[in-house]
């Protein structure tokens, strides 16, 4: 199952804690973000035979003070959890492709938790449904409001037009989509593999690497 643990300054790994005993199959795609008191821990768990989304809270010494909440019900394997907080919002992202389970291409889904006990808070949501498979989420909460920017990876699709794009939404304080996806304009030519976001006092900085003729960008 999960785990969580305490790094020294020296970047040592003391106090582990296991998270859940009940994970049964693979456990991936963790992700954290600090709560005010403690952490929401979300991952992938495939305990009932396929990848779905649950979460947890754990105080500053790890343990965990609220059940573990299942998130998604869906067919297919949920992959590359995102969270963010502000306030008592946590927004969770996640690439999902219960749409074609079979072909395993995902369109990104959001909901909100409760960052009290996560538990989920609202309805889950398509942020766009596109024939390309859409990974890779992440999330920074805008500066000073209650909306958060969602940025992820359209993959090029084989019998497709097009090279793949990198795009960008912004939710609302219940994660339905507040701003229409749009494609993040990039410096120059090349398919956009992964994408990372970070917020700033008045901004939220992005950074986009790409591949151009063997050359990462």
């Amino acid at each position: 199952g999960p785990r969580a643990c305490h790094l020294d300054r020296t970047g040592r790994r003391n106090n582990e804690v296991q998270l859940t005993t009940q994970a049964k199959g693979d456990v991936s795609s963790v992700a954290i973000a600090w709560a005010g008191n403690g952490w929401i821990v979300a991952w992938v768990d495939a305990r009932d035979g396929n990848g779905e989304v649950y979460a947890t809270k754990i105080d500053r010494d790890l343990k965990r003070i609220a059940r573990e909440e299942r998130i998604t019900s869906a067919p297919g394997d949920a992959a590359d959890v995102a969270l963010a907080v502000r306030g008592n919002i946590a927004w969770l992202a996640w690439s999902d492709p219960r749409e074609s389970p079979g072909e395993g291409l995902a369109d990104i889904y959001a909901t909100t938790l409760r960052t009290l006990d996560a538990k989920r808070a609202g309805d889950e949501v398509r942020v766009l449904a596109t024939a390309p498979h859409s990974r890779s989420p992440q999330l920074a909460p805008v500066p000073n409001a209650d909306a958060v920017v969602v940025a992820w990876i359209e993959d090029a699709s084989t019998g497709l037009e097009g090279p793949g794009a990198a795009m960008v939404s912004v939710l609302d304080r219940s994660a339905h989509v507040l701003r229409a996806p749009t494609t993040l304009p990039l410096a120059g030519a090349g398919l956009p593999t992964s994408i990372g976001l970070a917020p700033a006092q008045e901004a939220i900085r992005a950074i986009v690497t790409r591949s151009n003729q063997g050359n990462i960008t």
